[in-house]
């Protein structure tokens, strides 16, 4: 008789252990909860749980805080804010030459605002994109053109990849898809947000200049490009339009 009431003890026992099992395992998984606030570890989690939902420990998580603890969407790491940033020319600042970078990387971004704050000597370089983006303009009209691919930022790269805003505009079609590192422009300003055209007060037109050239006329008071008509990769600035010599064309 007592052997008979031990074994008819043994698989209610089991069942109590099993249950309660279930229940200290709940309870854990509940204050473990916490754990999984970072962002990589959760999407690790659930990652996992998607090849093997039926597993124990899958079963118990989605038991203790529902379904959205395997949803990867609800647990995704957030996107880094992109920054707006505007690159005036220099060194005599020109609003028709200005063009807006969207920067995304982080480390690019630190970069930039560090350099907006202190000399302002880096150079921006990208590969040429078709259209705005939405966002490139020069405080006056759009651009047909952005800057993208892989940013970086220096304080010299090399000269092939160096022209003004309006230049790549004017060949905007041998520019797409080519490298863009204008030496001339430098950070000016950061936005959270594209600036539409009226955001940013554009630069004043140069004045013109009571300064009359050899020719007796007015001469405006203006930096210009200008290359060798015969060599038009020989390409240098000239303090105004006046001091460019015959043979070479301005841009």
């Amino acid at each position: 008789m007592l052997e008979f009431n031990q074994k008819g003890l043994v698989q209610p026992l089991i069942l109590v252990l099993l249950l309660i099992g279930i229940v200290i395992g709940t309870f854990l998984v509940q204050q473990q909860t916490q754990f999984f606030s970072k962002a990589v570890e959760k999407s690790q989690v659930a990652q996992a749980c998607s090849h093997n939902p039926k597993s124990a420990f899958c079963i118990l998580l989605k038991r203790a805080c529902g379904q959205k603890c395997l949803e990867t969407e609800s647990i995704s790491t957030p996107a880094t804010q992109p920054k707006y940033f505007l690159f005036q020319f220099n060194p005599a600042p020109n609003s028709n030459e200005d063009f807006i970078v969207r920067v995304e990387n982080p480390q690019l971004i630190q970069q930039l605002t560090d350099d907006l704050k202190a000399s302002r000597r880096l150079i921006i370089s990208g590969i040429v994109q078709q259209g705005n983006g939405g966002f490139n303009h020069n405080g006056v009209r759009y651009w047909n053109w952005y800057l993208g691919g892989t940013l970086i930022a220096g304080e010299s790269f090399i000269e092939v990849c160096d022209a003004r805003p309006s230049q790549v505009e004017q060949d905007v079609h041998n520019w797409i898809g080519q490298q863009y590192c204008p030496w001339e422009n430098h950070v000016a300003a950061v936005y959270d947000f594209p600036p539409p055209l009226s955001e940013y007060k554009p630069t004043p037109t140069p004045k013109i200049s009571p300064r009359p050239s050899e020719e007796g006329s007015i001469c405006i008071q203006v930096i210009v490009r200008a290359c060798l008509k015969e060599n038009p990769k020989m390409c240098k600035d000239f303090p105004t339009p006046c001091d460019v010599p015959e043979g070479w064309v301005v841009f």
